[in-house]
């Protein structure tokens, strides 16, 4: 049904929380839409190759990853129990790795407006580490690029339609 009503992403859960989850990957589930799992970055002191929950969302049968990063300063600190540039390598290496396996990678930053507020250049850090490591596969590029141009026939739109009000003519 999302399919056919022209939803763009279906987020399917966390391949390796549970035995149900993992079995929902085992297949592709959308026909039109990205297929997406959805889970955390690398954790700190393992390599790529060896975490299980980065290891489960690559092999997952989906288009996309959607990735959970830390953002605010103090839950790096406090709920991951490292160093702010060891969180900036698991952002890095978790979305290289999903490009590198054919995945679209997204960064869902966690708290942003609070790691922000504490602390301004890492939480920009940690958005622009994700960026970067995208930006290598020109998903980025592409991405912006039909954003924009979406956006413009949006606007264009919006620009007649309140053209038409303020002369009078009813509402689309």
């Amino acid at each position: 049904m999302l399919d056919k009503i022209g939803i763009d992403y279906v987020e399917g859960g966390y391949p390796g929380a549970n035995p149900t989850d993992t079995a929902f990957f085992e297949k592709k589930r959308t026909q039109k839409a990205a297929f997406t799992a959805f889970g955390m970055t690398k954790w700190a002191g393992l390599a790529v190759d060896n975490d299980p929950g980065l290891q489960g969302l690559l092999s997952a049968q989906s288009d996309a990853i959607c990735f959970v990063a830390k953002i605010w300063d103090f839950h790096v600190t406090v709920v991951l129990g490292t160093t702010n540039e060891e969180n900036l390598d698991g952002i890095r290496q978790s979305v290289a790795a999903a490009v590198a396996s054919g995945k679209e990678a997204m960064v869902d930053c966690e708290h942003f407006f609070d790691g922000y507020k504490a602390n301004p250049d890492y939480a920009l850090a940690c958005a622009k580490a994700a960026y970067d490591a995208r930006a290598l596969s020109g998903v980025v590029r592409h991405q912006w690029r039909h954003a924009a141009r979406r956006d413009r026939g949006h606007r264009h739109r919006r620009d007649e339609r309140r053209a038409g009000r303020s002369s009078g003519h009813p509402r689309p």
